[in-house]
């Protein structure tokens, strides 16, 4: 796009956005410090670095495949910086366990250490980027039956709380190595495909489990987030998920009245029934607790984690979280994975979608909003609301980029296509 145009665009935008009391500057200049966690899901089909690999299993599935998929670390942190260079602004990257490396022979999940990411803390460090945390729980033989921290066999159970406790220390290492807290997401997979008797049974057993999970008090709540990541259903679960959001609503506020841990509510776009309007989760969250996460995504019919797109869902969860003033006590990440189209353009497309929607509605003029409300003009409101949909955010978004020296609109796909020639088409 042409530069000229661009910085013109751009003062007639700052000028427009001044009459609603909208300082552009201000915003950009925090807008640049909020992260977005992209999902390392995404690069690779969930295969990791285990030397088998965890793969899609227990309610997971990736479809497609697009050639150049990275088969090793290297490979894959190149896709990566690609990613880097596409997107501006402040960035984390959010890993599985089984994407650690140099893992000693005979090794089980229950063991695994800070030693084992290592080499992805030196990575982020170069590049300024930070680290969120998964423990995997899908892809092994002992998460063959659907249950992990809810299986009533006690050396099942016990393996997975091993496992999760391991990847909380790594959660610790990683954020006091970074200087930046890290998420330590807790999402299982446990359920049944079909009609339970004794449902409470396994939700007993999973409160359990995180009992015991968060009960090394040692841990840095200053670098550790425990997010408790709810599900509607998924394939293979579609009549029990363990981890309802009823479930994860209750354990959050009893361990935070208890002190267990430090627990926050991650709220996925995709896990809940299409019709739920997941933006207005947040107020009712955040009344109760000073950090959530959000988690964006697409879900069509089902949860199918789609690419994120700059749609209506997503610029409606933002809005909320602006207007509810709690984007500085928010984690914002992304949460899918295709493998139908170039792995490194569906981070591109998703991550980028998920800035603008966050810039659109850092840039709303709030405070106008708010007033009419205050006034009770719900007249005035409706209007502004609707009037505001259309304020120029893509000319402050394409100065954005054009500042940090990113490519604005597709220009980046030129590049891209470059790459997949010269790189990845040449794994296969």
């Amino acid at each position: 796009m042409n530069t000229t145009l661009i910085e013109k665009a751009y003062e007639n935008a700052k000028e427009i956005y001044a009459q609603y009391g909208v300082d552009v500057e201000k915003v950009l200049e925090k807008f640049d410090k909020i992260p977005v966690s992209i999902p390392c899901w995404q690069g690779d089909d969930i295969v990791g670095f285990e030397g088998i690999g965890a793969g899609a299993s227990g309610g997971l599935m990736v479809t497609g495949n697009y050639p150049g998929r990275p088969r090793n670390p290297e490979e894959y942190r190149m896709d990566l910086e690609k990613v880097l260079s596409y997107v501006p602004g402040a960035m984390k990257l959010n890993l599985h366990s089984s994407y650690g490396e140099n893992f000693e022979k005979g090794i089980d999940r229950d063991e695994y250490a800070p030693r084992h990411f290592e080499n992805w803390v030196k990575w982020a460090k170069e590049k300024k980027i930070a680290l969120d945390m998964n423990a995997t729980t899908f892809g092994h033989p002992k998460a063959s039956d659907g249950l992990t921290i809810s299986n009533p066999n006690e050396d099942i159970r016990k393996f997975w709380v091993r496992h999760m406790q391991s990847v909380r220390l790594i959660s610790e290492y990683i954020g006091k190595e970074l200087g930046t807290p890290c998420v330590f997401n807790t999402w299982v997979q446990d359920g049944m495909k079909d009609q339970p008797v004794n449902r409470i049974k396994y939700r007993q057993l999973m409160k359990k489990s995180f009992d015991e999970i968060f009960s090394n008090k040692k841990i840095s709540e200053e670098y550790v987030y425990d997010a408790l990541e709810p599900k509607l259903f998924a394939v293979g679960v579609e009549e029990y998920t363990v981890g309802s959001n009823d479930f994860y609503l209750s354990y959050n506020g009893y361990a935070r009245a208890n002190g267990i841990g430090n627990t926050i509510m991650n709220l996925d776009m995709g896990h809940f029934h299409p019709e739920e309007n997941v933006a207005d989760k947040i107020s009712s969250v955040m009344t109760f607790s000073d950090k959530f996460m959000a988690h964006f995504t697409r879900g069509i019919r089902w949860d199918s984690d789609h690419v994120v797109l700059n749609d209506e869902k997503t610029n409606n969860m933002m809005h909320e979280i602006v207007r509810c003033g709690v984007l500085d006590n928010a984690f914002i990440g992304t949460d899918y994975f295709d493998a139908s189209i170039n792995r490194v353009a569906a981070w591109t497309i998703g991550t980028r979608a998920t800035k603008k929607a966050l810039l659109n509605a850092m840039l709303e003029p709030v405070i106008m909003l708010q007033k009419a409300e205050d006034d009770m003009d719900f007249t005035l409101r409706l209007a502004l609301l609707d009037e505001f949909k259309t304020l120029p955010s893509s000319a402050v978004w394409d100065y954005y980029c054009y500042k940090n020296n990113i490519p604005t609109n597709t220009q980046w796909l030129d590049d891209l296509k470059k790459y997949e020639k010269s790189e990845m088409f040449k794994r296969d």
